[in-house]
């Protein structure tokens, strides 16, 4: 059995219910704690298949890649167009194909346990940026980690029934 999106997502929503449980109920966090924490869970769950040409993941990141390209060609327009009057058009599109040439091929880098242990690091390192206590983060970020891990547990398993 091949697995995609929706194997994925069921994965995740259980889960971050799992872990909503666990922490709401065993830990006594609060319900903000409790859906942000679920939420990275479910959001890492997904995100190995940006590495997929033909995934959800990946079209929300091209799209995202290239609202932000957009964003930066507005918010620079005088900058750009100095320049060239036409460069302002095309820096979206640059950003698009940079982001999509440097995204490794399906299945490689993005699907192993190296790149879960990356991704709880980010995600601890984004969180101490925020100015979140280093507790909380590391609780993101192992969090980060662990829904990213079940992904891969879930490829795993898919290819084997």
């Amino acid at each position: 059995m091949e697995t995609g999106f929706r194997e994925h997502l069921l994965g995740g929503i259980l889960g971050a219910i799992f872990i909503a449980a666990y922490v709401s109920e065993m830990q006594g966090f609060s319900l903000p704690t409790t859906v942000a924490l679920s939420a990275i869970f479910l959001f890492s769950s997904l995100l190995p298949d940006i590495d997929s040409k033909k995934s959800k993941p990946r079209r929300v990141l091209r799209l995202a890649v290239f609202l932000f390209g957009a964003l930066i060609a507005v918010l620079f327009y005088s900058s750009f167009t100095a320049i060239s009057p036409l460069l302002a058009l095309f820096v979206p599109f640059l950003l698009l194909a940079a982001a999509e040439l440097t995204i490794p091929p399906h299945r490689g880098f993005l699907h192993s346990w190296s790149a879960a242990f990356l991704w709880g690091i980010l995600a601890f390192a984004f969180f101490i940026i925020l100015n979140i206590s280093v507790g909380d983060s590391l609780l993101a970020g192992a969090f980060a980690a662990f829904g990213y891990l079940l992904h891969l547990l879930i490829d795993f398993f898919g290819d084997r029934f």
